[in-house]
């Protein structure tokens, strides 16, 4: 006679190992609930009211999973170039350092954002620029991709941010911002 336990037991293990593995593909959900690594620099600083080359929303579109530091920090307006879908100008608060590493990402729906790979590396793709308060704010591009979103970290948790797109471990995530921009 099997006991109850024994009857268990298959599922249990199925359901444990089913848990452990990462999502197949380059997918990454937000917590938020929101539908050749280089270092670069930023491009330029530009004055968006006078360039008018970049569609801006009234405020941030990029915000944080949660204000780890509980002082409004990591909150980002990214605004899309009208005239290259490849550049976007970000600016924004930090609250440790004055680099931030930006990944891109694609928002297909509620339940499936997609990160970017670096063709090199395979690994998330991202670029790290200065993020200094007292500048307009900074131009990034990234060219040949397709791209509505980004995660934000900040310089010192990139490396931590690369596992755990890359590895779809959510647990293993640093403080991130996460926002579509188009």
């Amino acid at each position: 006679m099997r006991t109850l336990s024994s009857a268990f037991l298959p599922l249990i293990t199925m359901a444990v190992l089913l848990s452990s593995c990462a999502p197949i593909g380059r997918t990454y959900v937000p917590r938020a609930g929101e539908s050749s690594f280089s270092r670069a620099s930023a491009l330029g600083v530009i004055d968006t009211e006078s360039s008018g080359d970049f569609s801006c929303p009234g405020s941030p579109n990029v915000v944080p999973d949660y204000d780890s530091e509980n002082d409004g920090s990591g909150y980002f307006t990214v605004c899309a170039s009208r005239t290259d879908n490849a550049k976007l100008f970000i600016r924004g608060q930090t609250a440790r350092s004055n680099t931030i590493c930006v990944f891109p990402a694609q928002v297909v729906d509620s339940r499936h954002t997609y990160w970017k790979p670096e063709l090199g590396t395979g690994l998330p793709w991202n670029q790290c620029v200065s993020a200094i308060e007292d500048v307009e704010g900074a131009l990034l591009t990234f060219a040949g991709i397709n791209f509505n979103a980004v995660f934000i970290v900040e310089e010192m948790d990139r490396d931590q941010m690369q596992l755990c797109l890359g590895n779809g471990n959510y647990y293993g995530c640093p403080a991130y911002s996460f926002g579509r921009f188009r």
